[in-house]
């Protein structure tokens, strides 16, 4: 019955014009993003030398060996994400591409904009022998600071699956592991972290605003 309503459920979407268009523009903007991305970082990894400033809160805080938990928690939560969305709410599919799209991209603008060097201690060098492979490697790099991707991926999916209170209480836990992650290692700031969770909702709102309208009334396509 499952796998009857799920053919049927996309064979509904892929009938409406109007879902196909938004679907097509969510990869485009997705594209554009990604090669503004790696331009970015081309940019990036060629300077040298920058400066790591002061922070109070790893001041405090131990230095944690997590590699696997910041490597392999964060693709395994992301794929049980998208294939819950393709699975069981293939509806918020144009919507949640153009969210996560937005906040790669203007996280990419801003850190091309922010020249700081990593916190001391940082331990991405100590492992990029280990995960050297695509597309793990390009989760390894040294001042792709602020704001952290980390704690924003969850975090954005526990926006996205809001209506399921499970998996929104769960992802957005897993968004603070995340933060206490990426601090633990030294790979972000704490203001790459707490900065995360305001700019992304901001991001939210403003998607919302824009493609909410549209995007979001899809549910009622298969919701007769």
């Amino acid at each position: 019955m499952r796998i009857n309503n799920f053919f049927w459920r996309w064979r509904v979407l892929l009938a409406s014009k109007e879902y196909l268009f938004s679907v097509f523009l969510s990869f485009v903007l997705w594209v554009a993003g990604y090669f503004f991305y790696g331009e970015v970082i081309r940019y990036l990894d060629g300077l040298k030398g920058l400066p790591a400033v002061g922070d109070l809160l790893l001041d405090i805080l131990p230095i944690v060996d997590l590699r696997y938990l910041y490597i392999y928690g964060i693709v395994a939560v992301m794929a049980v994400l998208w294939v819950y969305v393709v699975f069981c709410r293939p509806d918020l599919l144009p919507f949640g591409l153009k969210f996560f799209a937005a906040v790669f991209i203007v996280r990419t603008a801003f850190i091309a904009l922010t020249h700081l060097g990593p916190p001391a201690g940082f331990y991405i060098p100590a492992i990029t022998g280990e995960f050297s492979i695509w597309p793990l490697s390009h989760m390894l790099h040294s001042n792709d600071l602020f704001f952290s991707g980390h704690v924003s991926y969850p975090f954005m999916g526990a926006l996205l699956l809001r209506h399921n209170r499970f998996l929104f209480y769960l992802l957005l836990c897993f968004s603070v592991l995340m933060g206490a992650t990426v601090l633990l290692m030294r790979i972000h700031y704490s203001i790459d972290v707490f900065a995360a969770f305001f700019i992304v909702y901001g991001l939210y709102a403003a998607v919302t605003r824009i493609f909410g309208k549209t995007d979001l009334s899809f549910a009622k396509l298969i919701n007769k």
